[in-house]
């Protein structure tokens, strides 16, 4: 060990004398342990040092230095300092990106979007409780093929430090558009299919020949889908996550009332009682609840009724349908009643893993609730108050946290706890 020590003492400091320097670069802060505004060579040999024992870091430098997450700063830590500093780059930011080269795209939006990923990736980056996920919705159209924020998100992420690009629906402006569909899958190409994570919303057409066609646009890969397409789940192994899919407007489109029927009640109940490792998240494109929805200010607003309607044949199918939720989180077992009034009974004593929360578009505004024992996260619109507004966020499954960073100018991240 201390001879590959010395062999890597002779290397930095043989480079000690490379830097990267870049037209248009983004703030470097993680690694940058002399605070010079450079990752360099000598912010490697620093940790290099500490790491033997032959000099100190402050307080400050360790946090800067602990590069894999781990917290133990060690020669790891310095061969990742060093890999960025001659722009191998195993994680980070990249430096070398050209914001004169997006003639779309605002530099200052563009430098906003490259710092929130910096410090996004440096809280997930090597952190297995981590869920790192990137999150859009209510496009409404304004996704273009011209568009190129994903052609610049593509040009500034690691993809394999992202779970999922998720998509929560309303693509189209008013209803089923094929010519918008087209656009939208243009200016995605730039994502990985198997990255992508989309849903539908109420504005996208919710008829069974028309979902068919919409398959083709919507590349969600590795689903598995229930009898009637109204739910559906997309594993991920690395990030130990199941994310399931809720559509209850998965009939003739409309904005007041959804419901679910008994096919798509079983497939939900089947994955909930799954006893493996993984971790869920409920997506769906509407939200669950309409009491205090708290907004970033702190102020709140009380939402609509959306994500399923009140009646069915002998009581509250909603409140059935989130009895059922609470009790995913409780293992516990009981009855829902789907909206035909057909019970099915639920066991999730031996379930493993933890309900983790749902995530929705629908209202166009940020906020969150935790209500019924259930903690929601209302992400907002891509088109409207503020323009090409997406998200780069992650679930920590061990402390309980959803922390997200609102690619706007002007706002710092958001962490809120989860129930």
């Amino acid at each position: 060990m201390k001879r590959i020590l010395s062999v890597l003492l002779v290397v930095v400091m043989l480079l000690s004398s490379v830097m990267v320097t870049a037209a248009n670069a983004v703030k470097a802060l993680r690694g940058d342990i002399n605070s010079d505004g450079i990752v360099s060579t000598s912010d490697a040999l620093a940790v290099l040092q500490y790491s033997i024992g032959a000099s100190e870091l402050d307080e400050t430098q360790k946090l800067m230095a602990d590069l894999d997450g781990n917290g133990i700063i060690n020669s790891a830590d310095a061969l990742i300092i060093l890999a960025i500093s001659i722009d191998l780059r195993p994680d980070g930011v990249r430096m070398d990106i050209d914001y004169n080269s997006y003639s779309s795209l605002d530099p200052k939006w563009m430098s906003t979007v490259a710092d929130n990923y910096e410090e996004f990736i440096a809280e997930v980056n090597g952190n297995s409780d981590r869920i790192p996920m990137i999150v859009s919705t209510d496009q409404h159209g304004t996704l273009t093929a011209g568009c190129e924020v994903f052609k610049f998100v593509n040009d500034l992420v690691d993809w394999d430090k992202i779970s999922k690009v998720i998509n929560l629906g309303d693509t189209v402006e008013v209803t089923y558009n094929k010519a918008q569909l087209k656009s939208y899958s243009k200016a995605m190409q730039y994502v990985p299919v198997e990255k992508r994570l989309e849903l539908f919303g109420n504005h996208d057409g919710h008829i069974s020949v028309i979902r068919r066609d919409m398959s083709k646009y919507f590349v969600t890969s590795s689903a598995e889908y229930s009898k009637k397409n109204d739910a559906f789940v997309v594993e991920d192994e690395q990030f130990n996550v199941r994310y399931l899919s809720v559509d209850p407007m998965g009939y003739p489109w409309t904005y007041t009332s959804g419901r679910i029927n008994t096919e798509q009640a079983d497939f939900i109940i089947e994955q909930l009682e799954k006893t493996d490792s993984e971790n869920i998240v409920l997506l769906a494109h509407p939200y669950l609840f309409k009491d205090e929805i708290i907004k970033r200010d702190g102020t709140t607003f009380t939402g609509s009724e959306t994500f399923i309607s009140d009646s069915r044949k002998g009581g509250n199918v909603k409140q059935s349908f989130l009895d059922m939720l609470l009790a995913r989180k409780n293992k516990t077992a009981g009855v829902f009643i789907d909206s035909n009034g057909k019970k099915h009974n639920y066991d999730f004593t031996n379930c493993q893993s933890d309900f983790l929360m749902t995530l929705h578009g629908h209202h166009h505004t940020e906020g969150y609730e935790t209500s019924n024992g259930i903690t929601e996260f209302l992400f907002q619109s891509f088109r409207y108050d503020e323009q090409n507004c997406f998200y780069f966020a992650y679930i920590d499954t061990k402390t309980k946290k959803f922390k997200c960073w609102k690619n706007i100018e002007g706002y710092s991240a958001w962490e809120i706890d989860i129930a």
